[in-house]
């Protein structure tokens, strides 16, 4: 969880190739691109042929350790007068700072063979902003000393719509690894979140419509994946749903968090060795969340989780409030716990009501909760499905 430094300043003021050859070789790529971590069906807003794309190479930018930077935002503002609109980082490494992709323009490189370095983990972003952005298979990489909140690795600017991260590589940074405050209609999907200093993946400020699936996170130095809303935020973050995802092994923090938020499904993850509660849905007063209603936690596994801090006492998932917003029409079905050292699960009675319980195992048997007896009929959970944008379902990641 957390509230980015720009955020705290927004509450504080106003609560605020050629021939044949060319067209085998964009044959290959495209199919080599066509197949990342998750498996999927499709992929909304990639370029169909790369060849068409802008080369930032073209623009000056250069792999001798100098700063590429204005190179790679020229190109991006040359690619809003192509019709490819996109923009290629070919492989190699790139010094950069903070960059940012509009106009949808959508960004492509080669795998992890395309990295984007940034030398100061406190001064690096990549932004996408208005309608149609997009970043595809390529690494960006830095190295963290201290958490700050801010200098993430992609930030989906408030008022965004019908964005992509996809295949992408994040390696380290003192910031979250993706995150939004207010974007809507995106898709986060197949990308490595490894080795960040505070959460991986963050949904905040009233966003939604959003899908995240087949992500792998390692490493989070606070939650994995969070679905949160401050109580400062006029509405709920709502319409989510994250399936298929695989994270594990963070210092701080729950695998997949709901704290302030609605109409959310979480279905068909991988959990493992989570910090604290492997699944946690909650509204808290130590960080000013608003409440949590109609999210279904379905077909989850979860293992040894909590892991590295079992003292704070939470089960492998955990319901409750303990601030005056309500906890309430939460399903818990079909889940897998397996280890958990403070057990499987636990719903908190003060302000919790209409949770139910059905067909969760704990170590192969049958559990359930004396406060887990809801009305499950009235609880749906998320609307979005994985073809939001067009796309199709990105599988766990292999």
């Amino acid at each position: 969880m957390l509230m980015s430094d720009s955020e705290q300043r927004r509450t504080a003021g106003a609560h605020k190739i050629g021939g044949r050859c060319a067209a085998a070789t964009a044959s290959i790529l495209a199919a080599w691109l066509s197949t990342p971590i998750g498996v999927e069906a499709a992929v909304p807003g990639r370029p169909p042929d790369v060849n068409q794309c802008l080369s930032i190479a073209q623009y000056g930018a250069r792999t001798d350790g100098s700063d590429a930077t204005g190179a790679i935002q020229n190109t991006i503002q040359a690619a809003k007068s192509i019709a490819a609109r996109c923009v290629r980082i070919p492989s190699g490494t790139y010094n950069i700072t903070r960059i940012v992709i509009d106009g949808g323009v959508k960004m492509i490189g080669s795998g992890d063979a395309s990295v984007l370095y940034a030398r100061d983990p406190n001064n690096r972003q990549v932004k996408l902003d208005g309608a149609n952005a997009g970043i595809y298979a390529l690494k960006l990489l830095t190295y963290g000393n201290q958490r700050t909140n801010e200098d993430e690795a992609v930030w989906i600017e408030e008022g965004a719509s019908n964005w992509v991260v996809h295949n992408v590589t994040i390696d380290g940074g003192n910031g979250p690894g993706i995150i939004t405050y207010g974007a809507r209609d995106g898709r986060i999907t197949a990308n490595r979140v490894y080795n960040t200093r505070s959460d991986s993946i963050h949904i905040s400020g009233g966003a939604h419509h959003i899908y995240i699936a087949g992500n792998k996170v390692r490493n989070s130095g606070d939650d994995c994946i969070a679905v949160v809303t401050y109580a400062y935020h006029p509405v709920n973050t709502y319409q989510v749903l994250i399936e298929n995802n695989d994270v594990a092994d963070q210092p701080w923090g729950r695998g997949i968090s709901v704290v302030g938020g609605e109409n959310v499904t979480i279905r068909r993850n991988k959990i493992t060795r989570s910090s604290d509660a492997g699944i946690y849905i909650a509204a808290e007063s130590s960080w000013a969340t608003r409440g949590v209603r109609n999210v279904v936690v379905q077909d989850n596994t979860i293992d040894r989780s909590p892991q590295a801090h079992p003292e704070h006492g939470q089960t492998s998932i955990l319901v409750y409030s303990d601030n005056n917003f309500w906890t309430e029409n939460v399903l818990l079905t079909g889940n897998k716990i397996t280890n958990a050292v403070n057990g499987p699960l636990r719903v908190e009675p003060h302000n919790t009501r209409n949770i139910a319980c059905s067909a969760n195992t704990y170590n192969g048997w049958g559990v359930t909760h004396g406060l887990c007896t809801g009305n499950a009929s009235s609880i749906g959970g998320t609307t979005v499905t994985s073809a939001l944008l067009g796309g199709g379902t990105v599988g766990l990641p292999k």
